[in-house]
Order: C-alpha cells, then sequence, then structure tokens
C-alpha cells in the first residue's frame, strides 16, 4: 500500500520485458528503452543543429535515424555512437536542455541509461511470473 502525503514524489525507471521473463533484453530492447529514456526528461529540450525539439521529436527523431543506419548498428552501445550522439550532417552533438537550463549531450544521457540496465538486475514480481 502506497499512500502519498504532502509533496512525496517518486522517480521510476521502466525497462521493457522480455517475453522469456528472465533473460536479459536484446540489443534491440536495449535500443529502444533508450530511446524511450528520454520521456523521463520532463520538460527538457531536445536541441539538434541548435533547434529546439520536444522530447516526442527526439524520439521520432532517433528511431528513424535507428532505421536509416540499421546497417550499422548491433549493439546500445553503437547506436549511442552511430545516431544518438550528433547529427550526421553537421557532426553538432546533440544536447539535451533540462527545466533548470543546464545542458549536457544525448551521449551521456543514454550512456549513463545504458549502465543502469547493465547494473539493474531484470526483477520480475512474483505475480508476474504466474
Amino acid at each position: 500500500t502506497n499512500v502519498l502525503v504532502g509533496e512525496d514524489t517518486a522517480a521510476f525507471r521502466l525497462w521493457p520485458a522480455t517475453a522469456e521473463g528472465d533473460k536479459t533484453l536484446s540489443e534491440s530492447e536495449k535500443i529502444e528503452a533508450l530511446i524511450l529514456s528520454l520521456r523521463q526528461l520532463v520538460g527538457a529540450k531536445f536541441i539538434r543543429n541548435g533547434q529546439d525539439h520536444t522530447l516526442d521529436e527526439a524520439i521520432t527523431h532517433m528511431r528513424q535515424k535507428w532505421k536509416w543506419k540499421k546497417s550499422e548498428i548491433r549493439t546500445a552501445g553503437d547506436f549511442i555512437r552511430i545516431a544518438g550522439s550528433k547529427s550526421s550532417t553537421s557532426g553538432k552533438p546533440y544536447m539535451i536542455r533540462l527545466p533548470d537550463g543546464t545542458e549536457m549531450k544525448t551521449e551521456e544521457w543514454f550512456g549513463e541509461q545504458l549502465e543502469l540496465m547493465k547494473n539493474l538486475p531484470n526483477l520480475r514480481m512474483e505475480s508476474d511470473k504466474q
């Protein structure tokens, strides 16, 4: 039972469940989870070639670029390096501007998220296994 009292908040990280349950995520599932991790950045902007974009636009762009570069991308690390870090046109790094105005490279964000995936066990609740 959870009870919200006053200004309590919580942050959750959700990763897709695998069909096999206890097995680790496939590289494609990891890439999709990386792309969707942008949704955690509520109020942030995605900056591509000096222009601000919404997170939904960033997600769409990342999926399109993944599809376009699919022959070069075998792993989630490849995705970050090849598609998720910089513009293929200008070579400028993709940036995320957080609501407080600080900026970070998407390469850093995706790298942190990939490390979390590697370090978090793929735990499932007993009720999910039934």
